[in-house]
C-alpha cells in the first residue's frame, strides 16, 4: 500500500542546535533516616552526575516539587505519571526513594513534554549502599533519556528514511544511539499529547553524523507518512520473548478463538531458516520463548509473523524493553483484509485528529492577537499551519479514495459517513480561517485609527468564538463595542444573535449550562456517571432547534474521544489487572460518545 497520509504536526522541528531540559523530580519518603542532608546529597549528586554525562547536550535541573507527587505516593509512580497527558519543552525524570530498614528503595519513570507521552515502563531497583543511592537512580534514569529527532525523508526503496536529532551539533550522541537501538515514532499535534505510532519503529543503520542518523523502517501497518513525526530513543534490551495473542474484536481484544503458529526472526519476517523460530500459540497461554535457551534469545527487536496454516494474518515488529507480557492483536480476516480496515481506521483517526489541530487554530489566534505586538507572529503561524493543513486536506482526499478503492475487496462495507463529515468540516474550517485571517491582515493594513483598528480587531474574534458556538462570549465582545461604532445594522445584528442564543425555558438553560460549563471538563469517569444527562441535555438542544448548542456538544465530546482513545492506548488490561476496570469504561463508552457525535453532528449547522 502506499503512503499517502501525514498529519499537520506542530511540534517544533527539531533542533540540532539546541539542548535537552531535563528536570529531575526527587522525592523522598518521610523517614528519621532519610535526612534532609541525605536528600540534598542525593539531588546534588544526580544532578553533577546527569550534566557531566550530557554535557553540552542538556541542561540539567532538580527539584523536590512538582504538581504530580501528590498522586505519585497516593497511587503509585507508575500510574501516576504514565496517566499524565501534559506537555512541555523539556523531559521531567521523577523519582521516589524509600527505606525499609535495610535496602533503599528507587522508583524512577520519565513524562516527555514535547510528545506528552510517558516512558514505556517505570523502574524499580534496590541497593544497601546509602552511598550508592544517588548513582543507582542516575543510571536508571539514563535507560530513559528522551532523545529525540524529527523524521526528515520519506522511506526510500531500501525502505530507510533520516532522522533529524535534536541536540545532535552540541554533542556526541553515539553513547545512546549506536546501530540497531530503535526509535518510536509518534503524531504531535498542535496541542494535547501525541499519538504513539502502533507497531512502527525506526532501527538505527548507522550512528548520527552531522546531526542526522539513517534508520530503517520497521512496522506492521504501511499506513502513515513518516515525516514530520517525532522519533524517541526506545530503551529496548536482550532476552528472551513473552507474548499474548488476544483476538481484535468489535469492542476490543478478546481471547484467541483458534489456535495460530507464530514464525520468529531475528533481522525482518523473510528467510532465516536456520535461526527461524516456529512455535504454536493458543488463547489459553502465553509464548515465552525463555525455555528455548539462545534460541529463544533476541537483541532488541523479534519479527513475529503469526500464520492460520498457511495464511499470513499479521506481521509484527516487537520491541524488547522490559521482561512483561507484549500482546499481538491478531486479526480475523487475512493479511491484506485487516490492513484495508486498519488504513481505513488510520484514516479516520487521522481525519479527527486534523480537525482538532484546525479548531485549535481559532483559540490560538484569538489569545495572539489580544496583545498587538504578536498579532504579525500569530498570523504568520497561523498562515503556516494553514498551509499544512491545506496538504492534509489533499492528502486525506486522497487516501480516502485509496482506501475506497482497497475497500471493494471487503465483504464487509465500510461506513464512510464520519469520515466524509470529518473532511468537509475540514473544507469549510479551512474557509473560515482563510477569511478571518484576510479580514485580520487588512484591518492591521487599512485602518489608520487606533481605536477602531483595536475594535475591529476584537470583532474579528468574536466573530471566531461564534463559529466555535461560543456565542455567550461572542455577545459580551459585541456589547463592548464603542458607542461610536454601534450602527443601527450593527444593533440589529447583535440584537437577532441574543434572540437566537436566548434559551427557550429553563430546561433548555439548563442544559446549556451542563454543556457549557460541565461537559468539557469531566474526566472518564465522569462522564460515566453524567452519561444520561449529557444525552438529555443534547436531545434538549436538540429539541429546541439549538444549532449552537448541539455543535458546541459535538465539538467536547469529539475531544474526549481523542482524549479517551489515548487513555486506552497506554493502559494495559491483558498484562496489568488495575487497568482492566479503566479499559473497560472507555470501550463501553466509545459507542454512546461516537452516538451521540453523529445526533449532534446532524443537528449542528455552523
Amino acid at each position: 500500500m502506499t503512503a499517502l497520509l501525514a498529519l499537520a504536526l506542530l511540534a517544533p522541528i527539531s533542533d540540532t542546535r539546541e539542548p535537552y531540559r531535563v528536570t529531575l523530580v526527587v522525592s523522598v519518603a518521610k523517614s528519621r533516616l532519610l535526612t534532609k542532608v541525605f536528600r540534598q546529597q542525593v539531588e546534588r549528586e544526580l544532578r553533577d552526575g546527569l550534566q557531566a554525562a550530557l554535557g553540552p547536550l542538556a541542561k540539567v535541573s532538580v527539584t523536590a516539587s512538582h504538581p504530580l507527587l501528590a498522586d505519585i505516593w497516593e497511587i503509585g509512580l507508575d500510574r501516576a505519571v504514565g496517566g499524565c497527558r501534559d506537555r512541555g519543552p523539556g523531559q521531567t525524570h521523577f523519582v521516589t526513594i524509600g527505606y525499609d530498614g535495610v535496602h533503599y528503595e528507587i522508583q524512577t519513570r520519565m513524562h516527555d513534554g514535547i510528545t506528552g507521552l510517558a516512558s514505556p515502563v517505570g523502574r524499580y531497583d534496590t541497593t544497601r549502599d546509602r552511598a550508592f543511592v544517588a548513582r543507582l537512580a542516575a543510571l536508571m534514569i539514563e535507560q530513559d533519556l528522551a532523545l529525540t529527532g524529527t523524521v526528515i525523508t520519506e522511506p526510500d526503496a531500501g525502505q530507510q528514511v533520516k532522522v533529524e536529532l535534536r541536540g545532535g551539533l552540541l554533542g556526541e550522541l553515539s553513547r545512546w544511539i549506536k546501530k540497531d537501538v530503535l526509535f518510536s515514532l509518534t503524531s504531535v499535534p498542535s496541542s494535547g499529547p501525541g499519538r504513539l505510532q502502533p507497531f512502527l519503529f525506526l532501527q538505527v543503520v548507522s550512528p548520527p553524523q552531522e546531526g542526522v542518523c539513517v534508520c530503517r523502517v520497521l512496522r506492521r501497518y504501511r499506513l502513515t507518512a513518516l515525516t514530520g513525526m517525532t522519533a524517541t530513543l526506545m530503551p529496548t534490551r536482550s532476552g528472551p520473548l513473552r507474548l499474548r495473542l488476544m483476538q481484535e474484536g468489535p469492542r476490543g481484544l478478546v481471547p484467541l478463538n483458534s489456535p495460530v503458529t507464530l514464525e520468529i526472526r531475528r533481522h525482518g519476517f523473510e528467510g532465516e531458516i536456520g535461526s527461524l523460530l516456529r512455535l504454536p500459540a493458543s488463547g489459553n497461554r502465553d509464548v515465552d520463548t525463555l525455555k528455548r535457551g539462545e534460541q529463544g534469545r533476541f537483541d532488541r527487536v523479534a519479527f513475529v509473523s503469526v500464520l492460520s496454516g498457511t495464511n499470513v494474518l499479521a506481521r509484527v515488529p516487537v520491541p524488547l524493553i522490559d521482561e512483561g507480557v507484549i500482546v499481538i492483536p491478531v486479526p480475523t480476516v487475512n493479511e491484506e483484509e485487516g490492513g484495508i480496515q486498519d488504513r481505513f481506521r488510520m484514516l479516520l483517526r487521522n481525519a479527527v485528529d486534523a480537525e482538532q489541530v484546525q479548531g485549535s487554530m481559532f483559540e490560538d489566534i484569538n489569545k495572539l492577537t489580544k496583545e498587538p505586538s504578536k498579532r504579525g507572529t500569530a498570523i504568520a503561524h497561523v498562515k503556516e499551519t494553514l498551509a499544512r493543513l491545506r496538504d492534509d486536506h489533499v492528502r486525506l482526499s486522497k487516501e480516502r479514495e485509496a482506501v475506497r478503492i482497497e475497500s471493494e475487496k471487503l465483504k464487509t462495507k465500510l461506513d464512510w459517513k464520519i469520515v466524509d463529515q470529518r473532511l468537509e468540516r475540514l473544507r469549510s474550517g479551512e474557509k473560515d480561517l482563510l477569511v478571518h485571517v484576510s479580514n485580520l491582515e487588512k484591518i492591521e493594513r487599512e485602518e489608520n485609527d487606533p481605536k477602531r483598528r483595536e475594535w475591529l480587531i476584537k470583532k474579528a474574534e468574536a466573530d471566531s468564538l461564534v463559529k466555535q458556538a461560543d456565542v455567550a462570549e461572542a455577545l459580551k465582545i459585541y456589547r463592548s463595542a464603542p458607542e461610536e461604532f454601534k450602527t443601527e445594522e450593527y444593533r440589529k445584528f447583535v440584537e437577532t444573535l441574543e434572540a437566537k442564543w436566548k434559551p427557550i425555558d429553563e430546561e433548555h438553560a439548563k442544559a446549556r449550562t451542563f454543556i457549557y460549563e460541565r461537559w468539557g471538563g469531566m474526566s472518564t469517569n465522569g462522564i460515566k456517571d453524567n452519561l444520561a444527562e449529557a444525552k438529555k441535555s443534547l436531545q434538549t438542544c436538540i429539541s429546541a432547534g439549538d444549532l449552537y448548542g448541539s455543535a458546541k456538544f459535538r465539538d467536547l465530546t469529539l475531544k474526549h474521544v481523542v482524549r479517551m482513545d489515548s487513555e486506552l492506548k497506554a493502559l494495559k488490561p491483558d498484562v496489568n489487572a488495575d487497568d482492566e476496570q479503566p479499559a473497560m469504561i472507555i470501550k463501553e463508552l466509545f459507542p454512546e460518545l461516537r452516538k451521540m457525535v453523529e445526533d449532534a453532528e446532524a443537528a449542528a449547522v455552523k
